[in-house]
């Protein structure tokens, strides 16, 4: 069975590692849906897996529109191409596109464009006319020039393929293959398919998977902008080379022509490889995006096509080249190496072409210590060792100049002289056998030879050394693998060459058994290849994965193979190991620090999908229950599921690794049909630094901040605002990877990507992290921030809930469940600047703040939300009781909601959104009227109310208001800060401040209240000098307050009640003497019930009861 076969990478090279959801699940697909205003049937059209696999008939009423029982199956197959780029095969059992669309009646005239959605979130669009009208081919040679996608394949004999939806699908870049039914697997059904438009086409990165929406719109798609040029039209020197750009480099390809002509998608390609991947291929991108050498007059003719929009106008570029007999350039093979200590023979550097003279200048890089540039000339004795890095520039004499400039390496050894060149034994290189390294005699070098090491350890006089040949005998190379031999001469460099020893015919796996992974490289002493039985032959472990992609996504992985760290131990991994490189059959390669992958702990996060969906990578899950978990490469795997039943070897060797934050994306680093891993010592490197957008300085409040890494893709930016020292697990900024930003569309990104808004002076702590590379060093960004901020707002995910602020001003927070859908909602905070008039006598406290959802303040919650609006204590009268408030569109009209005090905010449960804001009665000067005069309060849930009479009584004095919208809720339960703030208004108490009395009051809206009671001994507080301000005040508590407040005595005598054991010994003798002086009444049943909450009629009755113990005659407003 064929382990290393070049398949595809498909998902790793297309979508970003789009893992395959959980089989149980959706190894089947789950049907599809069809709607949208371009089909002639308005209503949905369900089609089941079953009715689209043609297992089951249609419904009726789709076969009346259909015009057939059964969906019609097809099986085609296809030629594609990813970004990396590589070509594979695919082939797929499904129904045609055009026929699904037959049973919604058919595109209408309107039809523009069809839009796909993935289970996953995924989505891609197309033109009608590019989807289904244009023709799409097979190119059944294309694969002559091998498997690398830029490597244009033989486009004859083109067969027409048309669209289809697959339900079981089977892929390799072998074509026999695709042939094994064996191997067809539903595990990413239902998948889109689709042939290309031209043998070079990239199609496979729209191959959707999980597909379950099909939506045709009337809109037209938008258009590609134009693509730039890395070089300003114009006059330019001959060699000058000219990139082509299109917006983000990635699926939006650029094509071209030279010869004045339009280009089509048939032209030659630009930008083979998609921006996704040049991290991972830097040192390859000019190879193969290869920039254009403008060599005389020439006019570029570019256009840009891709999936979601419409092909761009085409661009036209012109550029002239200067005349001159010979093009203007310099050469550029890199100096002679260098030693230290010795002069350097010297090295000059030709430029040729433009008008001499010539100046030359060292403009970027440096040279070693001891070394200059002299005119053209490189001259000095070097006095430090290493690599150097520098740039030559040459500016000739014409006008306008001619500049040219190259990076060269000039590389400073240790040591005198150099050694012959060793070449390694290629005829008799096996296990069993001695090996000849020849070389051309130099016998002053062999008089000196001191000593063979292979690998690292010494085999002393076990050679022959004569003169051209050093022979190694047969009992040095006992296994299979690549040896590195350093022959040390005195006063010379080591001679260095690798041999590679073949098992011949000595492999345990037999004849036949092919070699599936080689291990190799200057970090291990003991190369080792393997056959597929010798790795079976191993331990083996079982292992589940969480994961998640770059999109981002959320996947499980389960496996079952060999650890990675039993193949190094076995492969002798030394101890200055500093990179392992992870090489695909395909071409793909996949580097990570030692550090990252087997020092680092790794873990399966249970709970990792927590609060979320499958396509919901950018919602942070639970961490809780994490398990470690070892790197392995396995034998057998599944994508998308827990369940091993689901295991098979399609895309083994498959490398798996656990995730070090439950944030982290792993998903690009499962490289598929592993064939060869490098171990390396030399350095992995640094990332740079995260930037910022803008930079640190005074910026005004609402300045928003995007944090940016050299890539934005795998190169993740995490961040902190407190201070700390940002790491893995502190909060992501470029959770969208960059590749994938053409495809989510600019406010999806801007969403989940989403920029820090600035409200207050802040200091931003970020840190770059990402594979093959050592982190980056924290940067750190100050901002002064100036003025206030008018409006705020953040993402909130249906499963997890969150909370957004308008700085310390408002806040709405959103429970978990309380929003419907899976898609991320816009919560904003904004300050009105002109709200509805307020009514007559009350006043805001603050501001006035519009809450909104997506732009709408009419969305429907699942449960309730919490408004908290900042209350401001100094405006707030002795007396008057804050309380929040809602403004009724339709009625015109502001309606008191209530609402808690807690701490420095009052905050209330609300099932709406619009308009909210604290207001307060002000307080009015109150009137000497008679306690029998008679006054009408235009109240309207009072009127036969039990309590009317005193209500009436507490308002016309001052002491209490109703609401806005003219109600006074009696039965409503009151606080121990609203019950103070009534009494000392209603007994006109006044005391200094001197101080806050209790340590929970500071900057609460009754403090001065509160203050005014302790001074006069009416209230005392609970423990830890603490008063509970916004706790429900109990009837026995209000009993003593009031008691204390008359100044009556304390009664040492039990009460009538029938539940006098239950009032609290603290309150016996008030309660007892608040009922002799009836101030208290009890209940029909003859109870008291002490430590009941009271109403606000209570509350009131009590206190009217209470004056008139004092006064015959009660002043009242």
């Amino acid at each position: 069975m064929r382990l290393a076969s070049v398949l595809l990478i498909w998902l790793v090279f297309t979508v970003g590692f789009i893992l395959l959801p959980e089989a149980e699940a959706y190894a089947a697909g789950h049907g599809i849906t069809i709607s949208g205003s371009g089909l002639n049937v308005t209503e949905p059209v369900n089609i089941t897996q079953e009715q689209l696999c043609g297992q089951e008939p249609l419904p009726i009423e789709l076969q009346n529109i259909y015009g057939q029982e059964y969906l019609e199956q097809h099986d085609e197959w296809y030629s594609t191409i990813n970004t990396w780029p590589t070509k594979n095969w695919y082939r797929g059992k499904g129904v045609r596109l055009s026929e699904l669309l037959k049973t919604a009646g058919g595109l209408n005239d309107q039809a523009r464009h069809i839009r796909f959605t993935s289970t996953d979130g995924f989505t891609t669009a197309y033109s009608i006319h590019t989807i289904l009208e244009a023709p799409r081919y097979r190119f059944p040679n294309f694969m002559d020039t091998g498997p690398y996608g830029h490597l244009i394949g033989d486009a004859s004999d083109p067969a027409p393929v048309e669209t289809i939806i697959a339900y079981s699908i089977i892929y390799s870049d072998v074509l026999d293959e695709i042939w094994n039914d064996s191997w067809m697997s539903g595990n990413t059904a239902n998948l889109l398919m689709f042939g290309q438009q031209a043998v070079t086409q990239q199609t496979n990165a729209q191959f959707a998977q999980y597909l379950k929406k099909i939506e045709v719109f009337t809109e037209p798609l938008t258009q590609w902008q134009e693509p730039t040029t890395s070089v300003t039209p114009g006059k330019v020197p001959a060699g000058t080379r000219v990139e082509l750009k299109s917006q983000y480099n990635d699926e939006d390809k650029v094509h071209y022509t030279l010869d004045g002509s339009n280009p089509t998608v048939e032209s030659p390609m630009y930008n083979w490889i998609a921006s996704r991947w040049w991290s991972s291929r830097l040192e390859e991108l000019d190879e193969i995006n290869r920039p254009i050498e403008i060599t005389g007059n020439t006019i570029i003719k570019a256009f840009v096509t891709g999936p979601g929009r419409e092909n761009s106008d085409i661009a036209t570029f012109e550029y002239t080249v200067f005349t001159s007999s010979t093009p203007f350039s310099i050469d550029e093979n890199n100096p002679d190496d260098a030693f230290v200590n010795k002069e350097y023979n010297g090295y000059t550097f030709v430029a040729e072409g433009g008008e001499e003279p010539y100046s030359y200048a060292i403009t970027a890089g440096s040279l070693p210590e001891g070394m200059v540039l002299t005119g053209a000339a490189l001259e000095g004795t070097p006095t430090q060792s290493g690599s150097f890095t520098f740039t030559v520039t040459v500016t000739d004499s014409a006008e306008p100049e001619n500049i040219i400039s190259h990076d060269y390496i000039l590389q400073v050894k240790e040591g005198i002289l150099r050694p012959p060149e060793l070449k390694p034994d290629s005829t008799g290189n096996t296990v069993g056998k001695s090996i000849d390294l020849t070389f051309n005699d130099d016998d002053l070098w062999r008089q000196v030879v001191s000593g063979i090491t292979i690998n690292g350890a010494s085999i002393e006089d076990e050679y022959e050394l004569k003169a051209g040949v050093i022979t190694i005998p047969s009992s040095v190379f006992t296994a299979a693998g690549e040896y590195t031999i350093n022959v040390i001469a005195s006063g010379y460099l080591d001679a260095v060459v690798i041999q590679k020893i073949t098992a011949g015919g000595s492999t345990p796996g037999g004849p036949g058994d092919d070699t599936i992974l080689t291990i190799f490289g200057n970090g291990v002493s003991n190369p080792r290849e393997y056959t597929l039985s010798q790795l079976e032959a191993m331990n083996q472990h079982q292992e589940v994965y969480s994961c998640i992609n770059t999109w981002p996504s959320k996947r499980w992985y389960v496996g079952k193979g060999v650890r990675l760290m039993d193949l190094l131990n076995a492969a002798g991994i030394k101890g200055d190991a500093r990179v392992i490189k992870f090489h695909s059959g395909d071409g793909y390669y996949m580097s990570l620090t030692v550090q990252e992958l087997l020092e680092d702990t790794r873990y399966r996060f249970p709970n990792f999908k927590s609060g979320s969906d499958d396509a919901d990578g950018h919602i942070p899950g639970s961490s809780a229950g994490a398990k470690r978990v070892d790197p392995i490469l396995a034998l057998i795997c599944a994508e998308g599921t827990d369940d091993p039943s689901y295991m098979n070897e399609s895309i083994a060797p498959l490398l798996m690794i656990g995730q070090r934050a439950v944030t982290e994306q792993t998903g690009p680093q499962f490289v598929k049909y592993v064939d060869e891993i490098e171990v390396m010592t030399n350095s992995p490197g640094q990332w740079s630094k995260p930037t910022a957008d803008p930079r640190s300085g005074t910026v005004a409040a609402g300045t928003q901040v995007e944090l940016h890494s050299i890539y934005d893709d795998e190169d993740k930016v995490y961040y902190t605002l407190d201070g700390s020292t940002p790491d893995m697990n502190s909060s992501m900024y470029n959770l969208v990877a960059k590749r994938w930003w053409a495809s989510r569309g600019e406010d999806t990104v801007k969403k989940i990507n989403k920029p820090i808004m600035l409200e207050k002076d802040t200091t931003i702590k970020a840190i770059t992290i990402g594979p093959g590379r050592m982190n980056s060093d924290v940067a750190e960004f100050t901002y002064k921030v100036t003025g206030i901020a008018d409006n705020t707002s953040g993402n909130v995910q249906p499963g997890s809930g969150g909370k957004v602020s308008l700085g310390e001003e408002a806040v709405i927070v959103i429970p978990d469940g309380a929003l419907s859908g899976s898609n991320s909602v816009e919560v904003k905070i904004e300050r009105e600047v002109a709200p509805p008039a307020v009514p007559t006598g009350f006043k805001i406290i603050a501001g006035v703040y519009k809450f909104t959802m997506d732009g709408r303040t009419d969305y429907s919650f699942n449960k309730p939300v919490t408004i908290k609006l900042r209350i401001n204590t100094k405006e707030i009268m002795p007396g008057e009781i804050p309380a929040i408030y809602f403004y009724n569109l339709e009625d015109e009209k502001w309606i008191d909601i209530g609402g808690q005090a807690a701490g420095d905010y009052m905050e209330v449960q609300v099932e709406h959104l619009g308009l909210f804001a604290i207001m307060v009665r002000e307080a009015e000067e109150p009137l000497k009227i008679g306690i029998s005069d008679t006054i009408h309060i235009p109240l309207t849930d009072i009127d036969g109310h039990w309590a009317e009479a005193f209500i009436e009584k507490l308002i016309i004095l001052g002491a209490i208001s109703g609401y806005p919208d003219g109600t006074f809720r009696p039965d409503n339960r009151i606080t121990r800060a609203e019950f103070v703030s009534i009494l000392i208004k209603a007994f006109e108490l006044q005391a200094p401040r001197t101080g806050e009395d209790f340590a929970d009051i500071a900057g609460h809206w009754a403090a001065g209240a509160i203050a005014t009671a302790a001074h006069h001994d009416i209230v005392k507080g609970y423990g830890d000098n603490l008063f509970g301000p916004d706790g429900y005040i109990t009837r026995e508590q209000m009993a003593l307050m009031l008691v204390k407040a008359v100044g009556v005595n304390l009664v040492d005598e039990s009460t009538l009640f029938a539940d006098d054991s239950s009032i609290s010994e603290w309150a016996r003798g008030a309660l007892a003497a608040a009922a002799n002086n009836g101030i208290i009444n009890g209940y029909p049943d003859n109870t008291v019930r002490p430590q009941e909450n009271a109403s606000r009629a209570e509350a009131v009755t009590m206190i009217v009861n209470a004056m008139d113990k004092l006064n015959t005659e009660t002043k009242i407003d």
